[in-house]
């Protein structure tokens, strides 16, 4: 029997950065996923239950086809690809269980997958790489889910250390842990509880956007490959050759990279209002330029500026729905909650959903 844990995670700064080879600043936190796994008596049939969704489904290891269900192509995708790779897999029994809030914009897919990769890592003696196990997951979204993403939530999920977050080169994965200290603050997470269906499609289509920026460069500047690549100089200088869609895309993603390497400086200088400015500019630059956010979000963050305590807050991951990240006094953490929750729900007609979190530990064998 083999069981497994891996996390969700928090993107302190960084959104929508990691699939345009730029940079990136998340932590892993203390909710996660399990996976226990005992193999079982066939050669090619899986089964696989989750508790938290109260449904199961068997597959077939010859048959690893796309499925309707999207939590289930997490999982299969992983199968899938391992197999498509040269690795051996027999048949399986799994239980999932999972405290991360799903839809939340913690990656409670990475955390599925993440978890169940290193479990069939264990179970098969695979000898994957945490680095490699990332890399599969972030394949099973492209080829099974239809959803282009980058590297970081995996990669946090799997490469996360306790009190410390990941400053992530998306284009090299070269990486380095930075200690979090807050003294008297701390991050806390509001849920809208928000989830659009076309989150993903959306998601898609900005990367596509982003494209059309860099194909529009790149024609002139052969070295360019990605936004990466393109200082504000040169995407001004190229304005008038691309249209205004692709032009704010690409204003975000290079000064959301900026602000990932000042954050850093901030946290190392111990300049936590700082820190909170480049969130507030994060979210501005999320809502107005790459325009991912809704009025949920955005509700909670100008609210947030209202509150003495708050320091920065901005929307999380991919957008249009789940949480808001705040850096805040931590003995008031209550007390703000309380009063966005009413606030919240005079406006919207609902209460959301806070989540305390820890920054923790990446995949483990538990």
């Amino acid at each position: 029997m083999i069981r497994s844990r891996a996390p969700g995670r928090i993107n302190i700064i960084g959104e929508h950065t990691d699939y345009n080879n730029g940079f990136v600043f998340p932590a892993a936190i203390s909710h996660y996923t399990e996976a226990l796994f005992t193999l079982n008596d066939h050669d090619h049939i899986c089964k696989i239950y989750s508790e938290v969704l109260q449904e199961g489904f068997t597959c077939d290891l010859r048959e690893l086809g796309i499925r309707q269900k999207t939590w289930e192509n997490y999982l299969v995708g992983v199968m899938g690809v391992l197999i498509n790779q040269g690795y051996k897999l027999r048949g399986f029994d799994c239980e999932i269980k999972s405290n991360v809030p799903i839809g939340g914009g913690v990656s409670s897919s990475a955390a599925l997958e993440c978890s169940f990769i290193f479990g069939l890592n264990a179970l098969f003696d695979l000898n994957l790489t945490r680095i490699e196990m990332a890399r599969i997951c972030q394949k099973a979204d492209h080829q099974y889910v239809g959803v282009m993403s980058g590297i970081m939530d995996q990669f946090a999920s799997m490469m996360g250390k306790a009190d410390h977050a990941i400053h992530l080169d998306c284009q090299s994965l070269e990486y380095k842990h930075h200690k979090i200290e807050l003294d008297d603050y701390s991050f806390f997470l509001i849920n809208t509880n928000v989830h659009h269906e076309l989150a993903s499609s959306e998601y898609n289509r900005r990367q596509t956007e982003c494209k059309e920026a860099v194909d529009t460069i790149k024609s002139r500047c052969n070295s360019v490959q990605s936004l990466r690549d393109i200082s504000l100089n040169m995407l001004e200088e190229f304005k008038s050759q691309m249209n205004s869609i692709a032009y704010k895309r690409a204003l975000h993603v290079i000064n959301e990279n900026e602000r990932v390497q000042l954050s850093i400086e901030a946290l190392k200088e111990n300049d936590l209002i700082k820190l909170g400015q480049l969130m507030y500019a994060s979210h501005h630059s999320l809502c107005t330029l790459y325009e991912v956010s809704c009025d949920e979000l955005d509700f909670l963050v100008e609210q947030s500026k209202s509150f003495d305590s708050i320091l920065g807050a901005r929307m999380m991951g991919g957008g249009f729905g789940g949480c808001v990240l705040f850096l805040l006094k931590e003995d008031d953490i209550e007390a703000v909650d309380k009063n966005m929750k009413e606030l919240f729900e005079n406006r919207f007609g609902y209460k959301p959903s806070p989540l305390k979190i820890e920054i923790g530990q990446g995949a483990v064998l538990c």
